[in-house]
């Protein structure tokens, strides 16, 4: 299971008495990216990676890593920033001969943790995305415009917030833009 994070405890947060977004500083974020959609390459990846890839819409929870779908033949990995170092080049070489590419994201990305009471009312606000709790269910991902921007946000299964991927050269719009979204 991947760890939550502390909102407390970034300097990039928000915190309302029913709302709060926070940079999760724990996490470390790669990119896996198949560029041949033949039928089997991503199974093969997924061979050799030894743990299923998640379809359209979908995230795959591993052993201490989240997969998150992104795109066709692309997932987004969130695992502890403690060993994204050692599980990157661990499959890099796993992965060497097939058409796919495994990338750092964390010099470019952060991820961003959302919750509380009113996280679906702030949601609504950013995105046309159907957030309702019978629509976009645990376990569901989207890439979707978030108050303008382009992020990849998933709700995990069995935790308490979802997960915003941004680029980080947006996260202080982002964050200027949570403060502001999220009074009530």
């Amino acid at each position: 299971m991947v760890e939550q994070a502390d909102p407390g405890v970034t300097a990039l947060s928000v915190r309302r008495a029913r709302f709060f977004g926070a940079e999760n500083a724990g996490l470390g974020l790669a990119r896996i990216q198949s560029f041949h959609r033949r039928e089997g390459v991503a199974d093969a990846v997924a061979e050799r990676l030894g743990r299923p890839l998640p379809r359209t819409g979908e995230i795959r929870e591993g052993e201490g890593e989240r997969i998150f779908w992104s795109a066709p033949g692309e997932w987004v990995v969130a695992l502890p920033i403690d060993v994204e170092a050692r599980w990157i080049r661990d499959q890099v070489g796993n992965l060497a001969g097939l058409p796919a590419l495994l990338s750092p994201m964390g010099d470019s990305h952060m991820a961003v943790e959302l919750g509380g009471e009113d996280v679906r009312d702030v949601l609504a606000r950013a995105s046309t995305v159907d957030f309702s709790p019978d629509r976009f269910v645990e376990g569901r991902t989207v890439v979707t415009r978030f108050a303008g921007i382009t992020v990849l946000l998933g709700r995990p299964r069995g935790a308490d917030n979802w997960l915003l991927v941004v680029d980080r050269s947006l996260a202080a719009y982002l964050f200027a833009w949570l403060e502001s979204a999220s009074v009530v």
